[in-house]
């Protein structure tokens, strides 16, 4: 994504599928890594870089990361599934690095790389340790029954989520206290 930073993040994951009837996972996965802000990642970087570069916007909102996680995914059958996930973030704020692009317009400057809509200036170090636990559902989900498994073939219709997330102040030496609940 970027060069002018002059480091090199990298990250593993490993995962493990397994379960006769319903298909049942476990992953872990750690390094460092650049997040967006929004967890759901609706700016693709390229686009981003294409926009930044011609039309000198930038809108991925971003922060560097060394982070720890393990997940647990459950299969259960006729379109449902539950995860949990902990996770352990030490995040670092991103500064805009360069202000190079193709075009030059007199009323455009670069954005910074957080959120001017929810903050003035970009945030201070901290980490986060937070579980994350959710119940997806998958309405018409169809399936090819074999006498010791069922494969899913899925559904033309959406996946519905109701999730949660508590973060937990003081552990892992955890700055951030929070809980949400959310339905996607």
């Amino acid at each position: 994504m970027a060069f002018s930073n002059q480091h090199l993040n990298a990250d593993l994951v490993a995962s493990y599928s397994y379960g006769k009837k319903y298909l049942n996972s476990i992953s872990i996965a750690g390094g460092k890594s650049v997040f967006q802000f929004n967890n759901a990642n609706p700016v693709d970087p390229r686009a981003n870089t294409f926009a930044s570069l011609y039309y000198t916007r930038n809108f991925l909102k971003i922060y560097e990361a060394w982070f720890a996680n393990a997940t647990y995914n459950a299969g259960f059958g006729d379109g449902f599934s539950w995860s949990l996930s902990l996770r352990y973030q030490d995040r670092m704020p991103i500064e805009n690095t360069t202000n190079y692009k193709w075009r030059i317009y007199k009323q455009r400057s670069f954005t910074p790389n957080y959120p001017t809509e929810l903050l003035s200036e970009n945030f201070k170090r901290h980490q986060a340790f937070t579980i994350i636990t959710g119940i997806s559902w998958q309405p018409g989900s169809k399936y090819i029954e074999l006498p010791d498994r069922k494969i899913s073939l899925g559904s033309k219709y959406p996946v519905f989520t109701l999730g949660y997330t508590q973060a937990f102040q003081n552990i892992f030496g955890s700055d951030v206290k929070y809980s949400k609940c959310a339905l996607e």
